[in-house]
C-alpha cells in the first residue's frame, strides 16, 4: 500500500501525533471517521503504531489495559458524535478506577459547532458531555491551545491522580497548517515533608495492632510496604485494583478481603491503619460506612482523598513511594504487632466463606493458577468466575489484575487483554470474561487475530446473567429474562480467524492454556461449568 503521508504539507492533525510521540507516546487506539482524519496523517512517520479497534468502546478499553499493563497513559483518537459518545463508557470506567487516558476527538467546524444545524455527528455540548466521565474535558480554539492542553493532560498524569482527560479539536483546526507544537516541562511528584515523615514514624511506632491497606496508587511499592509491615509486624490487605502488590504468600498479607465481614470486624481492632493510595472507595468494603476506628494515616497523591469523608489523624499529600521511603527508612522494628497465625485464622475463615457463595468456580481458578505462569497478567470481566479470584486467586505482582470493579462495565476484559498485551508483549496476558460480557466487544477478537497475539480467552458460558440471576431470586423477581442464547462460540471463534477449544475437564484446561500461550494468534477457550469434569 502506498504512503501517501506527505502527499501535502503537514496539518495540525499530523502536528498531534508528533506532539504525542514527544511525550513518550507510541501506541495510539483509534478509528478513523470522516470528522478526525487528519489525525491520522502522519501517525507512522512519529515512530506511533496506530492500532485499529472495531468499535470505540473496544479502543476505549484498549488504552485501559494498556494502561495498567504498562503504566503509561492510554491514547485514543476517536470522531465527533457517536465516536465520542461510544467511548465514554470506557472513560467512566478509567475515571472510577484512575486509569490514565487521553482521548483526542474531533468536534464540528468552530462557525457551525452548537448551531444547531443538523450537521452529521452534531450534539448540543461534547465538551460538557464527556467533562463528566473526566477529570479535563477542553475544546482547542487556537494552535497554541494544542500544545498547552496536551502539556496539561500529562501533567495532570504525572502529579495528580490520574483520570481520562479528553481533548476536542475543531475540525477545520486539524485541516489547518501545521505549526510548531512544543513540549512543556512537567512538573516532579510532590514529596513528604520531614515533620509529617516524623509524625508518621511516631504514630506507627507507637501502635500495638497496625494494619496497612494498599490501593492502585502504591502499585510501585511492594517492596517499601512489605518493609514497613515486616518493622512494624502489621497486617496488609490490598484493595482489588492493589492486588500483587504484596505477593499473597507473604505470611502478612491478607489480600483483597475488603468486602468481608470479617475483615471489616478486624480491621476495627486495630489501633492504627496506614491506608497508602487508595480512596476506599465504598464499592471495595461492600458497606455503607468504613470500618475504621483507630488512628488513621492516610498518603495520597489526591487532596480530595486525603479531605474525605472519614477523619484522618495524619494526612500526607505525595508521592507514595517517596512518603513510604522516609518512612521505612526511620522506622525501628518493633516488638509488638499480630501474631501470624492470627492472620492465617482470618485468611482460612474468609477463604471458606467465598467458597460457599462461589461454589461452581473454587476448582476451577485453582487449576487457572496453575496453568499459568506467575507474571501472568489476568484481564477479568464482570463475571462470576472473576467475582471469586478477586478475593482466591493469588498474585505476585502488582498491576497484574485488571477488573472493572469501579464503573462495573461489561464487555472489558477482551480489549483490555489486547491492550495489557500490547503494552507488554513479552508477559503472558489472558482475559476471563463471561459468554453475555464476550458479547458487548466480541468483535475486537478479529484485533488480536491481526496483530498475531498469543492471547487465551477464556469463555466462562452458563448461558445467563449468573449474578443479576442470583439478585433476581433474593429480590423474588422472575429470572425469565437473565438466560440468554448464545452462539456457537467455537464456531464463531474460527470464522474470525482465531483458535477454538473446549477442554472436557480442569485438568486439559490447564494443556490447552499452555499451548494457547505459545500460539500464534489468540484462542477462544469456552469452559461449560455444567459439562466440565
Amino acid at each position: 500500500m502506498k504512503n501517501f503521508s506527505n502527499a501535502k504539507p503537514l496539518t495540525l492533525g499530523a502536528g498531534i501525533n508528533q506532539l504525542l510521540a514527544q511525550y513518550g507516546v507510541n501506541v495510539v487506539f483509534g478509528i478513523p471517521g470522516v470528522h478526525n482524519i487528519e489525525l491520522f496523517r502522519g501517525v507512522e512517520d512519529s515512530g506511533i503504531d496506530l492500532v485499529l479497534p472495531r468499535h470505540e468502546q473496544g479502543a476505549g478499553f484498549m488504552a485501559d489495559g494498556y494502561a495498567r499493563a504498562s503504566g503509561k497513559p492510554g491514547v485514543c483518537f476517536v470522531t465527533s458524535g457517536p465516536g465520542l459518545t461510544n467511548i465514554m463508557t470506557p472513560m467512566g470506567q478509567a475515571y472510577s478506577d484512575s486509569v490514565p487516558m487521553l482521548v483526542i476527538s474531533s468536534v464540528l467546524p468552530r462557525h457551525d459547532n452548537q448551531k444547531g444545524k443538523g450537521i452529521i455527528h452534531e450534539m448540543r455540548d461534547q465538551e460538557a458531555a464527556a467533562s463528566t466521565v473526566s477529570c479535563l474535558s477542553v475544546t482547542v480554539d487556537t494552535d497554541a491551545d494544542i500544545s498547552q492542553f496536551i502539556g496539561r493532560a500529562f501533567s495532570l498524569f504525572r502529579v495528580c491522580r490520574p483520570r481520562p482527560v479528553h481533548l476536542q479539536v475543531p475540525t477545520d483546526l486539524l485541516n489547518s497548517k501545521a505549526c510548531t507544537l512544543k513540549k512543556l516541562n512537567l512538573p516532579e511528584r510532590p514529596h513528604p515533608s520531614p515533620e509529617s515523615t516524623k509524625k508518621a514514624v511516631a504514630i506507627l511506632s507507637a501502635s500495638k495492632r497496625p494494619m496497612i491497606i494498599a490501593g492502585g496508587g502504591a502499585s510501585q511499592c511492594g517492596s517499601e510496604i512489605q518493609s514497613i509491615a515486616g518493622k512494624l509486624n502489621a497486617a496488609v490487605i490490598t484493595t482489588y485494583a492493589g492486588k500483587g502488590i504484596v505477593p499473597d504468600d507473604n505470611p502478612r498479607c491478607l489480600g483483597t478481603v475488603l468486602p468481608r465481614k470479617a475483615a471489616h470486624k478486624f480491621l476495627n481492632s486495630a489501633d492504627t491503619v496506614l491506608v497508602v493510595g487508595s480512596e476506599l472507595a465504598l464499592k471495595d468494603f461492600q458497606c455503607t460506612s468504613l470500618p475504621i476506628t483507630g488512628r488513621f494515616v492516610r498518603i495520597d497523591i489526591d487532596p480530595n482523598v486525603l479531605a474525605g469523608s472519614v477523619p484522618v489523624d495524619l494526612p500526607i499529600l505525595s508521592d507514595a513511594r517517596a512518603a513510604l521511603a522516609d518512612i521505612e527508612a526511620k522506622l525501628d522494628a518493633s516488638s509488638a504487632g499480630i501474631e501470624i497465625n492470627e492472620l492465617d485464622q482470618l485468611r482460612q475463615t474468609i477463604r471458606a466463606e467465598v467458597r460457599r457463595e462461589f461454589p461452581g468456580t473454587y476448582s476451577f481458578i485453582q487449576e487457572l493458577r496453575k496453568a499459568l505462569p506467575d507474571d501472568a497478567i489476568i484481564s477479568a470481566d464482570m463475571t462470576e468466575p472473576a467475582y471469586s479470584a478477586n478475593e482466591l486467586f493469588p498474585m505476585k505482582h502488582p498491576s497484574s489484575w485488571l477488573h472493572p470493579v469501579g464503573f462495573g462495565s461489561l464487555g472489558y476484559a477482551v480489549p483490555a487483554a489486547i491492550g495489557a498485551k500490547i503494552a507488554v508483549p513479552e508477559r503472558p496476558v489472558i482475559a476471563l470474561v463471561g459468554d453475555y460480557g464476550l458479547q458487548f466487544t466480541l468483535s475486537e477478537i478479529s484485533v488480536a487475530v491481526e496483530r498475531k497475539l498469543a492471547l487465551p480467552i477464556i469463555v466462562w458460558n452458563n448461558e445467563k446473567l449468573w449474578a443479576i440471576e442470583q439478585n433476581m431470586v433474593n429480590q423474588k423477581i422472575a429470572t425469565t429474562h437473565s438466560c440468554c442464547k448464545n452462539p456457537d462460540f467455537q464456531e464463531m471463534a474460527r470464522a474470525f480467524g482465531a483458535h477454538a477449544a473446549m477442554p472436557k475437564s480442569l485438568m486439559e484446561l490447564e494443556e490447552i492454556i499452555g499451548k494457547s500461550l505459545k500460539r500464534e494468534g489468540p484462542t477462544v477457550i469456552e469452559i461449560r461449568p455444567n459439562h466440565i469434569d
